[in-house]
């Protein structure tokens, strides 16, 4: 049921309520008066005998003719109904203030799921940066200058990691060996193409070239460090900010409907038990004798 067609339910009146009549505590207390009522008829229908007994003229049972049987189931009946239409009232009232404060206690929850989240995916957009988000926030001279240095510490470093391997090729290879083809035998010279000082020298040369491009890297990567970091300090503000005005707003919403609610539990908790005029006189009755 849609909640603007059960709080028209639960406000209805008919067909216990109205603004006048008596409140539950009344009810109650009427309830009781009828049970104080019931029991002695009750005891005297129930306990009905046909015959009392005596020897000699003497009474042996206490036993008397009841008298107006009919009127009295009559007035057993009417009290019943009377109770049962009290009791009645009571539990819808109270179902109905149940119904409401289920609802009150589930207010925040239910305006929270109703809110609009927060969308997580497109705030860590704000977190997750690489180097190409920080190097679109340098000038072009700075992007170059880290683009060169990334690219030729990357295929230097290539060479100087190869460099055991050439260093050995050069040293071990032999300077003539025999190549068997067919019956001829043909003697190969191995020329050497460069000198080991001579390659000692370029990698000594090399090794400085790649410490300055590594150098330049690593002071690009740490400025990047503090773009990172200031990207996830942005990323906590922006998420504070957020997590704020989403509070402010549920907060509003829960207190108006909390308010909305609490009056309807008001004007219900203000509810009457109608009296209907055939058990008017006979609840006039009770309360007289009281």
């Amino acid at each position: 049921m849609k909640e603007q067609d059960l709080i028209h339910t639960l406000l209805t009146k008919n067909p216990y309520f109205n603004v006048s009549g008596v409140t539950s505590s009344e009810a109650n207390y009427i309830c009781e008066r009828i049970k104080e009522k019931l029991k002695p008829i009750q005891d005297e229908i129930n306990g009905l005998e046909t015959h009392t007994s005596s020897l000699d003229g003497e009474a042996l049972d206490g036993f008397k003719k009841v008298e107006n049987i009919d009127k009295k189931l009559k007035l057993i009946g009417e009290l019943y109904a009377i109770s049962a239409f009290l009791r009645t009232a009571i539990k819808e009232k109270e179902n109905r203030l149940n119904i409401i404060n289920d609802k009150i206690r589930k207010v925040r929850q239910q305006e929270d799921e109703l809110l609009e989240r927060i969308d997580m995916v497109e705030l860590e957009k704000i977190r997750r940066v690489d180097m190409d988000d920080f190097l679109l926030t340098l000038p072009l001279a700075d992007v170059i200058a880290y683009k060169t240095a990334e690219a030729k510490a990357s295929h230097i470093g290539k060479f100087i990691h190869n460099f055991d391997d050439i260093r050995h090729k050069l040293t071990k290879q032999e300077r003539i060996s025999f190549k068997e083809v067919g019956e001829q035998v043909f003697k190969i010279h191995h020329t050497p193409l460069y000198e080991l000082d001579e390659l000692q020298q370029t990698q000594n040369y090399l090794l400085a070239e790649h410490r300055d491009y590594e150098n330049t890297v690593n002071f690009y990567k740490a400025k990047f460090r503090d773009f990172e970091n200031g990207a996830k300090v942005r990323y906590e503000e922006e998420l504070n900010k957020l997590q704020n005005e989403r509070n402010a707003i549920l907060n509003e919403r829960v207190k108006a409907k909390t308010e909305s609610l609490t009056a309807v539990k008001a004007e219900i908790a203000s509810f009457k038990i109608i009296i209907p005029n055939e058990f008017k006189e006979m609840i006039d009755e009770l309360l007289k004798k009281v």
